[in-house]
């Protein structure tokens, strides 16, 4: 599980090892560092890509009623992601962005931690207030990355 946390060897730090520190250290202020708003962030980060315009809600209401009216999280995530270069993917792999089904949460952005011998599903990371979930499942949908997850540029 370890090696799901920590960048490859040739890199001081790849893209999701540093992610997932990022998170960790976070509050989750819903509008502001969120799970959709913090994966876009990282999407934004690994391709170089700007999403224009910003999501923009207060309060975990007004975040409902924003997906509400684009159609739903998958509908929104296949705009938002598609405007960072980012498909739609079957088998998504570490570094590629979904959506899971978290009990107790609901549909969440997540980010992909890659495949173990533990589960024959991906595992996935998502945001929490200060710390960072982890569950392996198959996906409700996922996008592939497009980017240098593997390794950060200094």
């Amino acid at each position: 599980m370890a090696r799901l946390l920590t960048p490859a060897a040739a890199c001081s730090s790849d893209a999701v090892a540093h992610e997932l520190r990022h998170w960790s250290t976070l509050p989750f202020v819903d509008g502001e560092t969120d799970c959709g708003l913090s994966v876009i962030a990282y999407v934004e980060r690994v391709s170089g890509r700007v999403l224009t315009p910003r999501p923009r809600y207060a309060g975990k209401l007004g975040g409902q009623r924003f997906l509400k009216r684009r159609g739903g999280f998958v509908a929104f995530g296949d705009w938002a992601l598609g405007q960072l270069g980012c498909a739609r993917c079957a088998q998504p792999v570490r570094g590629d962005v979904g959506l899971v089904d978290l009990p107790g949460s609901g549909l969440t952005a997540s980010l992909c931690l890659g495949m173990t011998a533990m589960s024959d599903q991906p595992w996935w990371a998502a945001r929490a207030h200060f710390e960072v979930m982890v569950t392996a499942q198959v996906p409700v949908a996922a996008w592939r990355v497009e980017g240098d997850v593997q390794c950060l540029k200094p």
